[in-house]
């Protein structure tokens, strides 16, 4: 029986680690497109993989000075690491796209998403235990 070590994502700039996302929502797409002829659909295309992240809990690190808004601004890369449920740590450079508020008086809310967007994540292998 193997175990993994789960853990939320963590938001790494220039190696220091800004805040850790409760609430992440992963996308990898090969882009990849049908190609169809005279007999029907043929083949997919090689598309170039990419990520997609939607994150819309962030807890920032104590005394951090980070701050998603201006990295959008400054169209600003970050480092995203994620444990995955097979076992894996992913280590996916993103760009932050867009950053978006939304906010309800009367339930008293103000909620957040971040979306970022980048290549194909390094997949290393965590430890495990037997």
């Amino acid at each position: 029986m193997q175990t993994y070590v789960i853990q939320h994502a963590s938001v790494f700039v220039n190696g220091t680690k800004v805040a850790t996302a409760h609430q992440l929502v992963l996308r990898i797409s090969a882009n990849s497109e049908e190609v169809w002829g005279d007999a029907g659909f043929l083949t997919y295309t090689q598309g170039a993989p990419t990520c997609r992240g939607e994150i819309t809990e962030i807890a920032p690190v104590a005394g951090t000075t980070f701050s998603f808004d201006k990295a959008v601004i400054a169209q600003q890369d970050l480092t995203l690491q994620w444990a995955a449920v097979d076992g894996s740590i992913w280590n996916i450079v993103m760009r932050t796209l867009d950053s978006e508020y939304s906010s309800d008086a009367m339930r008293g809310t103000l909620n957040r998403k971040v979306t970022l967007g980048g290549g194909v994540p390094q997949m290393t292998p965590t430890q495990s235990a037997a």
